[in-house]
């Protein structure tokens, strides 16, 4: 049976409200828009056309795709992020919009209008989101990201050469800064995994079922992406260099004691960030 967008929509926003769905009313607009490739205005303006038998069936499919808890972005392999548009895969952590704050942080501590040539490095780029959006604003700089996984650097890889396809970019396959030579980085930047790992499991099932483990698995206390990081920062950073952290919403007081713990005379704490609820969610260092 044939129905209208506007009837295929409707439908559509039903039934992910009656699974449970968080903000069903948009999932549905955005996965509408993606499925016949238009903006919302587009959408709402041809709300009356019907809709043909393979838009239908493919609706279908997405829409239990969807029920199933599958991510909207994993199913489209799309995400918006700061200013970009992403591909995504499986093989990546889907970015939140917390973590543009620590693009905010990295401007606000180091102006790009400023147009000085920096040394960046993304450590655990995953998608790459961090590092695609650094370098659309810091233009004279040079680049590096790093990830253990292969997979996730390809797909970082794939997105950073599309929205710069004239940019070099070196993309590196390794531990957290293991991989970098001293004093070579002026800002670092990460969003590492700080989920302890008994957490891990309670969490919705969109990152359970879906989510790649190891990019949101933090080890026993959610704190060992951090001890790695601060190991080796102080050696990889140049001096007066930033290095700028995502954390989770209950790490302020630990991962500072962490800080303080390995590179007191090294690191000094400059600056923090928090969100809507006024939780410190991205933290930032300087090379004294």
């Amino acid at each position: 049976m044939q129905r209208t967008i506007a009837e295929n929509l409707s439908l559509t926003q039903r039934t992910f409200k009656k699974q449970g769905i968080s903000n069903a009313f948009m999932e549905a607009r955005w996965l509408f828009c993606w499925l016949l490739s238009y903006d919302v205005q587009t959408l709402v303006k041809n709300m009356q056309e019907q809709m043909d038998s393979i838009q239908q069936q493919k609706l279908a499919h997405c829409v239990k795709r969807r029920c199933n808890h599958e991510p909207l972005a994993y199913i489209t392999q799309q995400a918006e992020f700061y200013d970009v548009n992403l591909f995504i895969s499986h093989n990546v952590l889907i970015p939140r919009s917390d973590t543009e704050s620590l693009i905010d942080l990295c401007f606000e501590l180091a102006p790009p209008e400023y147009d000085k040539k920096l040394s960046i490095v993304d450590i655990g780029t995953g998608s790459g989101c961090l590092i695609a959006v650094l370098a659309k604003h810091y233009k004279r700089s040079s680049f590096v990201a790093t990830d253990i996984s292969k997979k996730a650097l390809d797909c970082a890889r794939k997105n950073f050469m599309t929205i710069h396809p004239q940019t070099p970019c070196l993309f590196l396959q390794g531990n957290y800064l293991y991989v970098l030579e001293k004093e070579s980085m002026d800002i670092i930047v990460s969003n590492p995994p700080y989920i302890a790992t008994k957490n891990v499991n309670v969490l919705s099932p969109e990152i359970v079922l879906y989510e790649p483990f190891e990019a949101i698995d933090g080890g026993n206390d959610g704190l060992q992406a951090y001890r790695n990081i601060f190991a080796r920062a102080p050696l990889v950073l140049k001096p007066n260099g930033l290095l700028v952290l995502e954390i989770g919403y209950d790490q302020e007081e630990s991962v500072k004691a962490l800080a303080r713990e390995l590179c007191t005379e090294q690191l000094t704490l400059i600056a923090q960030k928090t969100d809507l609820a006024g939780i410190t969610r991205i933290m930032a260092w300087q090379k004294l």
